[in-house]
């Protein structure tokens, strides 16, 4: 088994997260784009979605991150430090440029309410959830019925 597959196996989830997984990439097509480390999670109390995102290195400021149409879209660029003189790499794992990336968010939730937070190179965006009235039931009618005489 690959280390590729060997990933997949842990990431499978129950369905109830399909539709929150479901349409995540890192932007599509221009060159190739930053791969940014997602997790997304549903918190009870209160009833929200939250999407942390490891962008180390960022500049919060020049961020954007917007909502459109149940999908989370987050851009950014993670510039590279200043470079002093040439350099041989033995190795290179750290990934510098501009990336975006979108998570379909699965429920309702309140755009306008939202917070994010940049802290140790995770940007955390919390999304509460619309809570919805209960269905309302409509009265149910008993008729008699009369027997015929």
């Amino acid at each position: 088994m690959s280390p590729r597959e060997t990933r997949r196996s842990y990431v499978r989830v129950g369905p109830e997260f399909e539709a929150l997984l479901e349409g995540w990439s890192s932007g599509g097509g221009g060159g190739a784009r930053v791969e940014i480390p997602t997790d997304v999670f549903i918190t009870d109390d209160p009833p929200s979605v939250t999407v942390q995102l490891d962008v180390s290195g960022i500049d919060p400021a020049a961020t954007q991150v917007a909502l459109e149409d149940q999908v989370l879209i987050v851009q950014g660029n993670r510039m590279p430090p200043p470079r002093g003189g040439r350099r041989k790499y033995q190795q290179a794992e750290i990934e510098w440029g501009s990336f975006e990336r979108r998570v379909r968010i699965g429920v309702p939730v309140d755009g306008d309410r939202a917070e994010a937070s940049y802290q140790r190179g995770v940007l955390t965006i919390s999304l509460p959830i619309v809570e919805r009235d209960p269905p309302t039931v409509p009265p149910v009618v008993i008729l008699r019925v009369r027997q015929p005489r």
